[in-house]
Protein backbone atom coordinates (compact mmCIF):
# COMPACT_ATOMS: atom_id res chain seq x y z
CA UNK A 1 0.00 0.00 0.00
CA UNK A 2 2.86 2.34 0.73
CA UNK A 3 4.42 1.67 -2.66
CA UNK A 4 1.19 2.45 -4.50
CA UNK A 5 0.68 5.60 -2.43
CA UNK A 6 4.22 6.77 -3.13
CA UNK A 7 3.87 6.02 -6.83
CA UNK A 8 0.62 8.01 -6.99
CA UNK A 9 2.27 10.92 -5.21
CA UNK A 10 5.25 10.89 -7.57
CA UNK A 11 2.97 10.78 -10.61
CA UNK A 12 0.81 13.55 -9.18
CA UNK A 13 3.73 15.96 -8.92
CA UNK A 14 5.40 14.89 -12.17
CA UNK A 15 4.56 17.08 -15.12
CA UNK A 16 3.04 15.60 -18.23
CA UNK A 17 -0.22 14.75 -19.90
CA UNK A 18 -0.44 11.21 -18.53
CA UNK A 19 -0.08 12.13 -14.88
CA UNK A 20 -3.79 11.96 -14.11
CA UNK A 21 -4.16 8.52 -15.70
CA UNK A 22 -1.18 7.12 -13.83
CA UNK A 23 -2.25 8.71 -10.55
CA UNK A 24 -5.74 7.29 -10.99
CA UNK A 25 -4.26 3.86 -11.78
CA UNK A 26 -2.16 3.81 -8.61
CA UNK A 27 -5.05 5.01 -6.48
CA UNK A 28 -7.23 2.21 -7.88
CA UNK A 29 -4.47 -0.26 -6.98
CA UNK A 30 -4.39 1.15 -3.44
CA UNK A 31 -8.17 0.85 -3.06
CA UNK A 32 -8.08 -2.73 -4.35
CA UNK A 33 -5.37 -3.62 -1.84
CA UNK A 34 -7.34 -2.04 1.00
CA UNK A 35 -10.45 -4.01 0.04
CA UNK A 36 -8.41 -7.23 -0.20
CA UNK A 37 -6.94 -6.65 3.27
CA UNK A 38 -10.40 -5.98 4.72
CA UNK A 39 -11.76 -9.18 3.13
CA UNK A 40 -8.87 -11.26 4.49
CA UNK A 41 -9.40 -9.85 7.99
CA UNK A 42 -13.15 -10.49 7.78
CA UNK A 43 -12.55 -14.09 6.70
CA UNK A 44 -10.07 -14.55 9.54
CA UNK A 45 -12.53 -13.19 12.10
CA UNK A 46 -15.39 -15.28 10.72
CA UNK A 47 -13.34 -18.49 10.69
CA UNK A 48 -12.04 -17.90 14.21
CA UNK A 49 -8.38 -17.72 13.28
CA UNK A 50 -8.30 -14.06 14.27
CA UNK A 51 -9.72 -12.78 17.49
CA UNK A 52 -9.55 -10.11 20.11
CA UNK A 53 -7.02 -10.90 22.81
CA UNK A 54 -6.74 -7.47 24.41
CA UNK A 55 -5.37 -7.82 27.95
CA UNK A 56 -7.82 -5.28 29.39
CA UNK A 57 -10.81 -7.45 28.47
CA UNK A 58 -9.92 -10.22 30.90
Amino acid sequence: MLVSLAAALVNLFRRGDEKTDRTFHWLVVRIALAIAIAVVIAIGLYSGQLGNSAPWRY
